[in-house]
């Protein structure tokens, strides 16, 4: 028996799917890679934040990390808006 015998082809489904669904597709991958680029700097940050208080050089001050994690957090706003406008739309 072939295994080819059920399977159904499933390329108009998907092209239905995301069809006018460009820009929303366009917003959630900018949040994804926003998010991903958010984790990356958080990690970061806590690194050189426990350097900076082990007494390490880190090339930063406390304020330059401060800076950097209203900045991050302000990402990671911007990415929470752009799933709240996509995902909706993106899903209907």
């Amino acid at each position: 028996m072939s295994s080819h015998k059920n399977k159904t082809d499933i390329r108009p489904y998907t092209r239905q799917f995301y069809k006018g669904n460009g820009f929303c597709f366009a917003l959630a991958m900018v949040q994804t890679i926003l998010l991903s680029v958010s984790n990356l700097i958080i990690s970061w940050l806590i690194q050189q934040i426990l350097d900076l208080i082990a007494g390490e050089k880190t090339g930063f001050t406390l304020p330059h990390l401060i800076l950097i994690a209203v900045i991050c957090i302000a990402g990671i706003g911007v990415a929470a808006a752009c799933a709240y406008i996509s995902k909706p739309r993106f899903i209907s």
